[in-house]
């Protein structure tokens, strides 16, 4: 009887989803790069933050990114799509220190500035 490779194992408990994940009507098929950004996440319990991640693949609209939960693992690297407006290569806000506790920046100066840029440009700016 032939080995079978062993089945993926599921997530493991409490591993929060992506609610602003978003897949484009077409994929490109091969990775394009590994460049550094800054993601806007929308956690389904409704928790927003933005993180670093790696621009994988990209379309007009949206971006391919990638992060590890536990830096150390890389088990538990996650790839989702996300809009380009909620990808950056650096932000020019400060979040002020009474919204730093758990506040979202959005609305802050200058957050669209310089979102998108990767998808925009058809590469990272």
């Amino acid at each position: 009887m032939p080995d079978r490779p062993a089945p993926l194992a599921p997530f493991p408990p409490g591993r929060r989803e992506v609610a602003n994940s978003e897949v484009p009507d077409g994929i490109p098929t091969r990775p394009q790069g590994d460049v550094p950004v800054i993601v806007r996440v929308v956690w389904t319990d409704g928790s927003e933050e933005w993180r670093p991640a790696r621009a994988v693949r990209w379309t007009r609209g949206h971006v391919m990114v990638a992060w590890r939960d536990d830096p150390a693992d890389p088990r538990t690297e996650r790839h989702t799509w996300l809009r380009a407006g909620d990808v950056a290569r650096s932000v020019s806000w400060f979040v002020p220190p009474e919204r730093a506790a758990g506040g979202s920046a959005a609305g802050a100066p200058g957050v669209g500035a310089s979102t998108g840029d990767v998808a925009r440009h058809g590469r990272p700016a």
